[in-house]
């Protein structure tokens, strides 16, 4: 491979494929949720839209110090969904020991976690978005509003419940060097050359 070429693709390597990433972080008031109290289910609603141009390319959602109240069996239920108020909200729970989100929403929605049989001892969980779950999560912010929804099938103390989000937009420098090397590989290209057949009489 030319020299001129393989500099350009390590330096393409080199610097990074995206610039001005930000992490934010949202926590809920409470932080705890009301301990995750059963009997209730749970909406936090996000009033936030994203600068223009930029585009989540990761999130987690954590909690810190969930544990249930005994060793009984249990359930958590943990939901993306399109369109809530923004604050937190808790609403009495109708479907007491089944999902209360799954199919009563009327609005989109995506499960993210279906959590079972957590212990009685503390432990930091975290839940990291999938492909398909970013794709939701950035169709529901460009709208400006979107939330998560918690359902309890028993009471999970905690310490604090936080949402963070990674954000980037395309890196100029790497968009140059990339059409340079595009115009390094046109110039090394050697022009056909063509033969004519004389023909001697």
């Amino acid at each position: 491979m030319p020299r001129n070429i393989t500099l350009c693709l390590l330096g393409l390597l080199a610097i990074p494929c995206i610039a001005n990433a930000d992490m934010i972080t949202f926590s809920p008031t409470p932080s705890d949720l009301w301990d995750l109290e059963h009997g209730r289910v749970y909406e936090w609603g996000i009033n936030y839209s994203l600068p223009s141009g930029e585009e989540i390319t990761a999130a987690q959602l954590s909690f810190e110090g969930i544990r249930n109240w005994n060793n009984s069996a249990n359930d958590l239920y943990v939901y993306l969904i399109s369109m809530v108020q923004p604050g937190t909200h808790r609403y009495d729970d109708y479907f007491n020991s089944a999902d209360s989100f799954d199919g009563h929403l009327g609005i989109p929605y995506r499960k993210l976690e279906h959590y079972e049989n957590l212990p009685s001892y503390a432990q930091d969980l975290t839940y990291s978005f999938t492909g398909d779950d970013l794709v939701a999560l950035n169709t529901y912010m460009s709208n400006g509003n979107f939330g998560l929804g918690f359902d309890p099938d028993c009471h999970f103390y905690n310490d604090g419940i936080e949402l963070t989000i990674t954000t980037a937009v395309p890196e100029p420098a790497s968009l140059a060097l990339l059409a340079l090397c595009s115009l390094v590989v046109i110039r090394r290209r050697k022009p056909r050359k063509l033969y004519a057949t004389a023909t001697v009489k």
